[in-house]
């Protein structure tokens, strides 16, 4: 009897032990949830945000559905070992900047992370009861948030997600938003480094053509209006030589000469897929990019209107944008090769 005694209460205590301990998936069922085992299969989401026509400048934002907030595909896992690579070489302190007044915003940012990975995609990322742990399930790294020697939470946080992340924010009184955490790895021509600490504005400008009078009004009342229960996307575009995703300085071109023969096999279309959303805690803007290199041949494979559009899209960049993205290089070889597939 006394044995049986002793049997139930260690029964009891495993279990509590385990219910406390055990690394879980999410607190709730998920019905959207991604329930694939690896990214390794998981498509890649197609943009195509060029248009044919007059050349326009526009924020183009749209409702953001939280579950369709961080994006997996099947590049996870290259560009987590390129991220990892990068953050361990001599150029991490180009890519990765935090100021110490943002820490609070980059833990903000891992913790809902921890919250949201497992969530959506429960068989990849699983936490702990007291989502002070995360394990990335595709890499199998686990991070632990009560180690007194953890890693940055930003940089956790990058190590996560294959999305570059900044850290927008305000003094209590002043409107302007300053970048002041960067975990960027795949920049577009730009040195994240040079732009930690500046405000909105001048992350953009003198460089950035027509941001002054076209954008820069709209961009700053809207990141003072911006609710947490309200995220927003948005997709950009480029084109560059070569399929390099760490891009850090416009003057690093590539030289290979441009033709129609070689513009298939050596440009690619460059899609950035950027969210914003207000942390509640911080209060800080957390903006996101998710970068997809495309080669230009399988842009317009099998699809002649695509080739048509971009065509008449970088035909009407004005000359102040063809300098600022160095098309001068690519743009009229790029452009024979698009009207040679759009009417193949």
């Amino acid at each position: 009897m006394i044995a049986l005694v002793y049997v139930t209460i260690i029964v009891v205590v495993i279990y509590f032990l385990f219910s406390y301990f055990k690394i879980e998936s999410n607190d709730s069922i998920n019905p959207n949830a991604n329930l694939e085992q690896s990214p390794d299969k998981m498509p890649i989401i197609r943009y195509r945000p060029f248009r044919d026509g007059p050349f326009q400048m526009t924020m183009g934002l749209q409702s953001l559905n939280i579950l369709e907030w961080i994006q997996i595909d099947r590049n996870y896992r290259e560009e987590l070992i390129l991220k990892q690579k990068l953050l361990n070489s001599n150029r991490r302190s180009d890519i990765f900047i935090c100021k110490d007044e943002a820490y609070a915003g980059a833990m903000e940012t891992l913790q809902m992370l921890i919250e949201h990975l497992p969530y959506q995609y429960p068989n990849m990322f699983q936490r702990n009861h007291s989502k002070t742990q995360i394990t990335n399930l595709i890499t199998g790294k686990l991070f632990d948030l009560t180690e007194a020697n953890h890693k940055h939470p930003l940089e956790i946080a990058s190590l996560l997600v294959q999305e570059d992340l900044v850290i927008m924010q305000r003094a209590a009184n002043e409107e302007t938003y300053y970048a002041n955490a960067l975990a960027v790895c795949f920049p577009s021509g730009w040195l994240p480094k040079s732009k930690c600490g500046l405000p909105l504005a001048s992350v953009h400008m003198p460089h950035v053509p027509f941001f002054q009078e076209k954008l820069r009004t709209s961009m700053d009342r809207y990141f003072l209006k911006l609710k947490v229960e309200n995220p927003v996307q948005r997709v950009n575009w480029t084109l560059q030589i070569g399929n390099e995703l760490c891009h850090t300085a416009i003057d690093e071109k590539d030289s290979r000469l441009i033709t129609k023969d070689t513009a298939g096999e050596l440009m690619y279309l460059r899609t950035e897929r950027q969210t914003l959303r207000r942390l509640p805690k911080s209060n800080t803007i957390l903006f996101t990019i998710k970068t997809h290199m495309t080669k230009m041949e399988d842009v317009c494979r099998n699809e002649p209107e695509t080739a048509k559009r971009l065509a008449g899209a970088v035909r009407n960049w004005p000359p102040e944008m063809i300098e600022y993205k160095g098309a001068g290089q690519y743009k009229d070889g790029l452009v024979q090769y698009l009207d040679m597939m759009s009417s193949a």
